[in-house]
């Protein structure tokens, strides 16, 4: 085994730590330090080779990011030392537990738990970005007694976290898509390693364009980089009916009043109301349109 890091400012440390969850690769890790202060990116894989394609893929999507070279580790240290940075969290009723907790954890009486195992290589849901966006789904379930009902799309899954714990909340139309085919599959092993009860085709591989028709569901999440939102910020909007709610995520801090300006301007007199709230250096915006 071997490991692949560089250090980060922490604006970059911040676009890569998002990308990471955006994917749902195990493989990295971004942190901050405490001695010497700042921010540093580490990857763990079984060959240089892969770790040379994993960074180059990443260096893709941030041009930014520096070269690295791989140096070898002790691979017993490595297998369960992942272990020790995943926690329990819950929002509301719903509460996600690492399955090697299953037998200790103690769930209250009445809520939902959704078990994951980090090995599967899917995502936690524990990014600030996913929390906020959990939370948008909290408030919609307390204000809308006939959420059950509502259509909601979920793009850009990712590990498909947000699809499967509307499911697991009570939602019966839930979809989901990425533009990344193995995110799809990742999403599906999620649903039935959950026992969620979605389907396989509950998930497939697409883009925002093609994947969004006009008044396609009533309420869709959005938890992408922000540039990406912003480009399509059209077909966001248009994909949501009359009376739903559209959440975004994936937003720096300093990134959220533009974003929401470019919402507002393509709701185009659509809008209700609006909410932005922040979670460290994260913010999640959630648009509410007339009926």
């Amino acid at each position: 085994m071997v490991k692949i890091g560089f250090d980060l400012s922490e604006e970059s440390a911040l676009m890569l730590e998002e990308l990471i969850d955006e994917i749902s690769d195990p493989n990295w890790t971004v942190e901050r330090r405490n001695e010497p202060v700042g921010w540093s990116a580490c990857g763990y894989f079984d060959s240089e080779e892969e770790a040379a394609a994993s960074l180059a893929s990443l260096r893709a999507r941030l041009p930014f990011l520096p070269e690295a070279a791989a140096e070898p580790v002790v691979e017993a240290d490595w297998k369960n030392a992942y272990k020790a940075y995943l926690k329990p969290w819950s929002c509301g009723n719903l509460h996600w537990v690492p399955v090697w907790l299953k037998d200790s954890y103690v769930l209250p009486e009445g809520d939902k738990v959704f078990y994951f195992d980090a090995q599967m290589a899917f995502g936690t849901g524990d990014h600030p970005t996913t929390r906020l966006c959990a939370q948008a789904l909290q408030r919609y379930i307390s204000e809308n007694p006939d959420y059950a009902e509502k259509e909601l799309i979920d793009a850009g899954c990712g590990s498909g976290i947000l699809a499967v714990s509307a499911a697991l909340l009570g939602f019966k139309k839930v979809k989901g898509f990425d533009i990344d085919p193995d995110a799809v599959l990742v999403s599906r092993e999620n649903a039935r390693f959950s026992n969620s009860d979605l389907p396989d085709d509950a998930f497939w591989t697409g883009g925002l364009p093609d994947s969004l028709p006009a008044n396609c569901c009533d309420i869709l999440l959005a938890n992408i980089l922000a540039n990406i939102l912003s480009d399509n910020a059209e077909i966001l909007c248009r994909a949501v009916r009359p009376g739903g709610v559209l959440v975004l995520s994936g937003i720096l801090k300093t990134e959220a009043d533009s974003v929401k300006a470019v919402f507002e301007k393509s709701l185009n007199g659509r809008l209700e109301s609006s909410r932005t709230d922040f979670m460290g250096e994260w913010a999640g915006i959630e648009f509410k349109l007339k009926p």
